[in-house]
């Protein structure tokens, strides 16, 4: 049933030595959820992923599949398949030869093999594809028959580490778009091990978020973007601003902080157990809930200097430095050029003395680290 929690890590943990690689991970993935693990190189996300498909034994804890303790099991012996980043395509073998492959070793009768590599074929929409040699393929195709070798063996779980890494930019976009589509399609559950925020972000339906062998937060994407729980997470999802502050007065739904880059604020009262009076915070600003501007705007506002500006075609991302402040501040502005974030239609200079103003309601407070 979907919803339903279906594959559990209880506590497990892998060290290399003297290297904790995956530090007591617990963590609940759903049946047919998209599910994202998200981290820097060396954050602990593969080695979690292969324990999960059999290919590394933990040192302790266990893995859980459908109610059935897997631990012990080898990748065979278990209802999973993994596609790797490199595809693994046998280049003596065709398109349809590939994705047979699977299934001719568990000598599955050739009737239901056929019906099940054209289902297959049709799945990626690959059927014109079917007689080619790997070489004779695109990396974006070769990269569908490695998912269509691992899905027509029908897993309960497909465990992906980094399979669009390869491709160069535009053609991992349409391909994020076509996985999450053929994801929803199947309704098998899928455990995407990814570095880029930005595919994780857009293609989960929640993201775990690791550093140093550990999970640092389990969320929806929105919810990781929006409401991170510590300067980690906020750090490493998106740009984010993050000024210390302390609390001066708690009043209903609203906290107010004094900061020293951007004076008195109001914040929403986090959800939770409330920063009390006196005690340090973290001000956590997205670029877009920042204004900037030639006249004042009203509300709490900085004067600030215009420090230089990167344009990216649908935003441009403009760095500025509060006025007293040393360190700047990252200000993305989602406009369109030229004018990059002016209102009176004149682009902003470098050098040029600006408003900065903020949304109260775009505004995070994070405990101190």
């Amino acid at each position: 049933m979907a919803g339903a929690e279906f594959l559990r890590l209880e506590a497990v943990t892998k060290r290399y030595g003297q290297v904790l690689a995956v530090d007591n991970v617990s963590l609940s993935i759903e049946r047919g959820e998209f599910f994202s693990l998200l981290g820097p190189s060396g954050c602990g996300k593969t080695t979690l992923l292969r324990m999960i498909g059999g290919f590394i034994q933990p040192d302790g804890g266990r893995v859980v599949i459908d109610g059935q303790d897997v631990t012990e099991r080898p990748p065979n012996k278990r209802p999973t398949n993994t596609v790797f980043q490199s595809y693994a395509i046998f280049p003596h073998l065709n398109v349809r030869d590939n994705i047979a492959y699977g299934l001719r070793t568990e000598r599955v009768a050739k009737t239901e093999l056929d019906t099940r590599v054209d289902q297959a074929l049709a799945m990626i929409k690959l059927e014109h594809c079917a007689r080619k040699q790997s070489n004779q393929l695109s990396g974006g195709e070769r990269q569908r028959v490695a998912l269509a070798r691992a899905l027509v063996k029908r897993p309960k779980v497909l465990l992906l580490d980094e399979p669009l890494g390869a491709l160069d930019k535009r053609l991992r976009e349409s391909m994020q778009i076509e996985l999450r589509q053929l994801q929803r399609e199947v309704g098998i559950t899928f455990v995407f091990v990814t570095h880029d925020q930005e595919e994780a972000l857009s293609m989960s339906d929640r993201i775990a978020v690791m550093e140093k062998g550990k999970v640092l937060q389990v969320a929806a994407p929105k919810t990781l973007y929006e409401a991170p729980s510590s300067r980690a997470v906020a750090s490493f999802i998106g740009t984010m601003n993050l000024f210390e502050g302390r609390v001066a007065a708690v009043s209903g739904g609203s906290v107010a902080v004094e900061t020293f880059a951007l004076g008195r604020l109001e914040a929403p009262r986090p959800d939770g157990a409330s920063p009390g009076a006196g005690s340090a915070v973290l001000v956590a600003i997205r670029p877009e809930s920042l204004l900037l501007s030639r006249a004042l705007q009203g509300g709490p506002s900085r004067p600030c200097r215009l420090i230089s500006t990167a344009y990216f075609g649908d935003r441009s991302q403009l760095q500025v430095g509060i006025e007293g402040v040393a360190a700047p501040v990252a200000v993305a502005v989602a406009v369109a050029a030229p004018n990059a974030g002016a209102a009176d239609g004149r682009p902003f200079a470098a050098g040029e003395i600006l408003n900065l103003s903020w949304r109260p309601d775009g505004i995070v407070l994070l405990p101190p680290d």
